[in-house]
């Protein structure tokens, strides 16, 4: 008797013994590969090709310097002040918007069935979309300068709030929600933290990212200074839907003084690292209803501890926007499809709660899967195919039967969303997805030049089996953002799909949007960055099978050194500006200069922004960085017309000097470094027309039309010319 009870035993510690050894001997090999990918290729920082190990040691023999970063090296600089006032505004519209997408979830009458956590995540992320929709509806009517209508629409949300949590607490919640609430009981959880807290404070810093400058900020400011959302000619990327950068325009209006426009786009940042923070939530709250609780702090933890969240968050870029929206769209689907558990253990209810079974196929679940991806298809065209075309097919065919209703339902709640944008092109740039299907609708105001350099940069690549090598390693360990556990758990769920079949529509969704990555876009890896949370939602199962059958010390070890690892990357420079700790103030003024402010670009704008008049214009030729310069500008991105050839091709001098002088140009600034890099076989490309024998020779020499204004900064990288007063 009991050699028969201690059999099943010891089969038991055999498969434990089994599991925890394969894993680890994987993890070895995978680690092995991940430290030792090159991530600074020779000619960046740090001098040569530096492998993820190399860097790693120098962080932490120089933790000092890291930590003295945070104030640019001296106690002088620190400043929280205004840091603190910026995030009390972000703060602000956080809380209004969760107020105000509380109130839309009321409006569904079987809204019942949400823990308190999820009620908190879907009601944030419908309250911050709604916002966006409302500051586009108020920036096409041109009233972006009407500062009471965004205090109205952020004050009265709260003000329902407070009177329903004061009504609510009078009355006493009832048995079944007190058991609905989400208590953090993991301690595992908290080693997010300190990521999350430097994540936040990073997104207070003034945008030093190459595309933030160009047009994620730039044109908010444009619209919001001109105080309507317009066509924007000069800048292709503006006409692009832009539903997470209307939260910047939402700051500008909510903060007043002249210079609103900067402290509204840091509002504006703060808000779009605030969704890393709902990501978090958000697969915390999936792991709890679709498998268990450990299983979603391990997704947190899994997600978190990839250096991209921190980067494009803290950047200012709208990636983890789209990519939360798209995890969200897939919950929703998830709860409308009845599935109850994706580990063959999960309920419809929270683990130890009271189970409030929730109806398969409920309108207010496919309504709220049709809202979510139509957000994220605000913040950008891809989420058009690579959200709501799947989703839509997936809410068409998983029950069996062709479900028209449902799928009609789920597309007309994303056409609210997603919808305005394409309308509005159709209306101001004669193409509904402009500049994109150039082919099909010409649009407004593009010359061929432009298109054909579009078109040529945003082309798929070369389809080849070494093209997918580079493409797969640089996904799985090569990429200079990945995490160090992010994938091996991901493909542990892989694994655990042959037992529990309910991941198979995680793994078929993101199969689809790899696939269509690869076969349809430019191949950039940011594009593959929305696909993180559900990446890590695969890692949280792919963990959690693995703690059955090695115990959790284990997995908890592996993410323990996990964010150990990630902190010292997400800390330092090598993230990008980390000078948290340093006065926004002087930040402002130049005190304390910005990375940038190392470059000639900078020697320039300081200088222009001493000189220059409010009745002059500069006309920036090759630079579009353009959102610090506080003085009035002209400028175009490398895919519009350049401008200076607008005034200047095919005139005389007299041409030329009479159309400098109606655009207001008092200074040409030309960043020939910028030129270069355009021009380098493989980049997008620049106008032909602009050349150092045009400028030097024409314009200064010959026609005396320009004179050379010495900056200190070395004349084949950048020139500051002022146009001549005198005919």
């Amino acid at each position: 008797m009991a050699s028969s009870a201690t059999g099943p035993r010891r089969i038991g510690r055999l498969q434990a013994i089994l599991a925890t050894t394969g894993f680890l001997l994987a993890f070895c090999a995978y680690s092995w590969l991940f430290v030792s990918a090159e991530v600074l290729p020779a000619g960046e920082e740090a001098g040569g090709s530096l492998t993820r190990f190399d860097l790693q040691l120098l962080l932490l023999t120089n933790p000092i310097e890291t930590i003295a970063g945070w104030c640019a090296g001296d106690l002088d600089h620190f400043g929280m002040r205004y840091r603190l006032g910026v995030l009390l505004v972000a703060s602000l519209v956080v809380g209004s918007a969760c107020c105000l997408g509380q109130w839309l979830l009321s409006l569904a009458r079987d809204h019942g069935g949400f823990s308190s956590l999820e009620q908190v995540v879907f009601a944030t992320a419908l309250g911050l979309g709604s916002f966006s929709l409302f500051t586009f509806a108020v920036g096409v009517a041109g009233g972006l300068q009407q500062r009471w209508l965004f205090w109205l629409a952020v004050l009265a949300p709260l003000a329902w709030g407070t009177l329903s949590a004061v009504r609510s607490w009078q009355q006493g919640s009832p048995r079944e929600e007190r058991e609905w609430r989400f208590r953090p009981r993991f301690s595992m959880g908290w080693l997010a933290t300190p990521l999350v807290v430097f994540i936040l404070l990073g997104a207070t810093l003034p945008p030093w990212e190459f595309d933030v400058s160009e047009y994620h900020l730039q044109v908010p400011k444009e619209w919001f200074l001109q105080g309507r959302i317009d066509f924007v000619r000069h800048n292709v990327y503006g006409n692009m839907p832009m539903g997470a950068e209307l939260h910047a325009v939402m700051g500008m209006a909510l903060v007043p003084g002249s210079l609103s426009w900067w402290w509204g786009a840091l509002v504006g940042k703060v808000i779009l690292a605030v969704y890393a923070l709902l990501t978090v939530l958000a697969l915390i709250a999936a792991g709890r209803r679709f498998a268990c609780a450990e299983a979603g702090v391990l997704a947190a933890l899994a997600f978190i501890t990839t250096p991209w969240v921190a980067y494009v968050s803290m950047a200012g870029l709208v990636e983890i926007v789209w990519g939360c929206y798209l995890t969200l769209a897939v919950y929703a689907t998830l709860l409308w499809s009845g599935v109850q558990g994706l580990l063959g253990n999960g309920s419809t209810g929270p683990p130890g709660g009271t189970s409030v079974l929730r109806r398969e196929g409920r309108a207010a679940d496919v309504l709220l899967a049709g809202a979510m991806a139509g957000m994220a298809s605000a913040c950008k065209y891809p989420a058009l195919l690579l959200v709501i075309v799947p989703l839509a097919t997936w809410v068409l065919c998983s029950q069996r039967r062709v479900a028209w209703k449902p799928c009609g339902l789920f597309l007309a709640a994303a056409c609210v969303f997603a919808g305005p944008w394409l309308v509005k092109n159709w209306l101001l740039a004669e193409n509904p997805v402009y500049p994109l299907m150039g082919t099909v609708w010409a649009g407004r105001e593009r010359d061929p030049q432009s298109d054909l350099r579009w078109r040529r940069a945003h082309s798929t690549g070369p389809i080849s089996m070494v093209e997918l090598q580079r493409a797969a390693s640089g996904l799985v360990w090569k990429s200079r953002w990945q995490g160090p556990i992010l994938m091996p758990f991901a493909f542990l769920a892989v694994w655990a799909a042959y037992r529990h079949r309910g991941i198979f529509p995680l793994l078929a969704f993101v199969a689809i949007y790899l696939t269509c990555w690869w076969l349809f876009s430019h191949r950039i890896e940011r594009f593959w960055v929305p696909l993180l949370p559900l990446l890590a939602w695969l890692a949280g199962l792919g963990a959690s099978f693995l703690q059955r059958a090695t115990g959790r010390w284990l997995v908890r070890g592996v993410m323990l050194g996990a964010a150990l690892w990630t902190l010292p990357w997400i800390t330092s420079g090598l993230i990008g500006d980390t000078r948290i700790l340093v006065s926004l103030e002087k930040l402002r003024q130049g005190t304390v200069l910005p990375l940038a402010g190392r470059t000639p670009r900078w020697s320039a704008f300081r200088y222009l922004q001493q000189n220059v008049k409010a009745s002059q214009r500069v006309l920036l030729v090759g630079e579009a960085r353009v959102f610090q310069a506080r003085f009035p500008v002209l400028y175009s991105t490398c895919f519009d017309s350049c401008r200076l050839e607008e005034l200047l091709a095919d005139k005389s001098r007299a041409g030329r000097l009479a159309a400098l002088r109606a655009a207001g140009v008092a200074y040409v600034l030309v960043h020939w470094g910028e030129l270069e890099r355009y021009r380098t076989p493989g980049n997008y490309g620049y106008s032909e027309f602009v050349t150092r024998p045009l400028i030097h020779d024409e314009l200064v020499r010959q026609q005396a039309l320009l004179r050379p204004v010495p900056i200190g900064m070395p004349a084949r990288i950048i020139e500051l010319f002022q146009v001549r007063v005198a005919d």
